[in-house]
């Protein structure tokens, strides 16, 4: 099976770039999502700084963010000062154009999640943070047991995995297969947060030491 092509980059630190929008002003062309993604990190929903919090307590450093567009995780995480891969299939451009230019150095691979995990170096990340859900459906990716299993592949031992969960996910009959999905690769000890007011939960397991 021929894997889709991938565009891997590193955005160098730029002079100066502009400022966002005030965080006091939730309107504009993105409202909230505008004033996290702009490098400042500003304004991050409850459940990226709870992500956050853990991976700093955890002392992780190296970090792979499956995201969908926006790319609010990686710049949140890249803000802290993690070494931050951000993989992302390239949908919206616009989002992802304001993440490479308003978070110098952060690296970014334009490519297919999945192609990605089976692709990565064995043990190269400490975690992993996905947050591919959006109002369309889970992820065909989430209730795919081989996705997993490179998933565990290429964290190092005692690498977290957490996953943004949505109502979407969480509330429909695909959440079963989804746990089933992670159990089958060994990831079977889960800790779900309980639901945020925006709908979200983080989920959090690890590979086996």
């Amino acid at each position: 099976m021929t894997r889709p092509p991938s565009l891997h980059t590193s955005v160098p630190a730029a002079p100066e770039s502009r400022p966002g929008p005030d965080a006091s002003d939730p309107g504009g062309e993105d409202g909230d999502r505008q004033t996290f993604v702009d490098g400042r990190a500003r304004n991050p929903p409850p459940y990226l700084e709870a992500a956050v919090d853990l991976l700093r307590r955890e002392k992780v450093t190296r970090v792979l963010v499956l995201d969908r567009g926006d790319s609010a995780a990686a710049v949140r995480l890249h803000c802290e000062g993690l070494d931050v891969v951000c993989v992302d299939g390239g949908s919206q451009a616009a989002g992802l154009a304001r993440a490479v230019l308003r978070a110098p150095g952060l690296e970014m691979v334009i490519t297919h999640p999945a192609a990605f995990a089976a692709q990565a170096r064995s043990e190269s990340f400490d975690a992993m943070f996905a947050d591919l859900q959006d109002e369309t459906g889970p992820p065909p990716v989430y209730l795919s047991a081989a996705f997993w299993e490179d998933v565990k592949r290429l964290l190092r031992r005692g690498g977290l995995v957490l996953v943004n969960v949505t109502d979407e996910l969480h509330a429909v009959r695909a959440w079963g297969p989804f746990q089933r999905a992670l159990a089958a690769a060994g990831f079977t000890a889960m800790v779900l947060r309980e639901r945020q007011a925006c709908g979200n939960r983080l989920l959090v397991t690890s590979r086996a030491r």
